[in-house]
């Protein structure tokens, strides 16, 4: 599997694109860019009868490629980006340029923007990723990071902020510490809307498969011809496979995730409850969190998770999905978090990929 390269060096973490789809970028930058030539010589030999190089017909398909992939490798080398994160400061670095923002004066936040392309009867779809900042007097700087996969640039916002973190002073630490004591720091947590509008989210997905199971079996009874009849048997079974593997799972999982939703969250000092369950932050393994960040692009929506692991065991908890929770209740919840853990950011792990769940 093709991941982001990330290295460490001398305390500080570095970041580079994925090696997939800097790959990917190249070979479809040199096709296309070399049937560009392909097209421009044709036009050149149609309309007059100066054609440079292109003597035999037979060199013209290596030369226009050879250029393609040339142009397309410079291409991926001015654009291949670097980001090194440190204790206090974030640098991104392409060849020709580079940015440096010191971590205590900016907030960092991701960006995925989708775009759809459509040629002849394929439609695919485009992403560009980037590294947002916002200064302490409210600008806003926008950078992109060529290459970048979700889970790299989910990885990379992680550990931004886990510096972010550890920049508060000790003070304002000590200060967030008393005040859990002195004043109620509870997050409460509408446990009933949620699951009400989850279940909403769930009908509707089964009923786009029972419906589709349903619409194939009718087409395959009113169809004569053959050739259909055989393809529409095939797509109803297929369908129908998926739909008694998928209604049971998205009603199973519903009635367990309504059970690990925690009614409130809070702290004073040390001490961090999740609904019934009592833990010790110094003696928390680690948090995971699925990331604010992480979208989906389907009609199955972001399943929040938290993940507590102690020596003796590991806690589920479950905050909705993107469905049932706005994004800025969830952000509501990850702020609260650090909170708790303020004097422990290195615990703390925000990840957008799905597998770690199921660990």
């Amino acid at each position: 599997m093709l991941m982001n390269t990330t290295k460490f060096e001398n305390n500080t973490r570095k970041f580079y694109g994925n090696i997939g789809k800097i790959t990917l970028g190249l070979l479809v930058t040199a096709i296309l860019t070399g049937l560009f030539f392909w097209f421009i010589i044709d036009i050149i030999s149609d309309f007059t009868n100066f054609i440079p190089l292109f003597v035999f017909d037979r060199m013209k398909i290596p030369v226009c490629f050879t250029a393609g992939f040339l142009i397309s490798a410079v291409i991926q080398f001015f654009r291949f980006t670097v980001v090194t994160v440190s204790s206090d400061t974030v640098c991104i670095k392409r060849l020709l340029k580079k940015y440096t923002f010191e971590i205590e004066k900016c907030y960092f936040f991701e960006k995925t923007e989708y775009k759809k392309h459509s040629i002849s009867m394929l439609v695919f779809t485009r992403n560009k990723r980037y590294l947002i900042l916002k200064d302490s007097v409210g600008k806003v700087r926008k950078i992109r990071l060529y290459s970048f996969s979700a889970s790299g640039l989910y990885r990379l916002i992680d550990e931004i902020h886990k510096y972010e973190t550890e920049a508060i002073s000790n003070e304002r630490k000590e200060r967030v510490i008393r005040e859990s004591w002195d004043s109620e720091r509870r997050l409460d947590i509408s446990v009933k809307s949620i699951v009400k509008c989850e279940w909403k989210k769930v009908w509707i997905i089964v009923s786009i498969w029972i419906g589709i199971t349903v619409l194939l079996t009718i087409l395959l009874v009113l169809t004569d011809n053959d050739a259909y009849h055989t393809l529409e048997l095939v797509l109803m079974v297929l369908a129908s496979f998926i739909c008694v593997l998928e209604v049971p799972y998205e009603l199973i999982r519903t009635v367990k995730n309504a059970k690990r939703c925690p009614e409130y969250l809070e702290f004073k000092g040390e001490h961090f409850m999740v609904g019934d369950d009592h833990f010790i932050v110094s003696d928390i393994v680690s948090l995971t969190m699925t990331s604010v960040d992480r979208k989906s692009n389907s009609i199955y929506p972001v399943q929040r998770y938290m993940i507590i692991k102690t020596d003796m065991a590991k806690y589920k908890y479950w905050f909705g999905s993107e469905a049932s929770m706005t994004v800025k209740d969830y952000k509501k919840i990850c702020a609260f978090i650090r909170q708790a853990f303020i004097n422990y950011p290195h615990k703390l792990e925000f990840k957008g990929k799905r597998s770690w769940l199921n660990t």
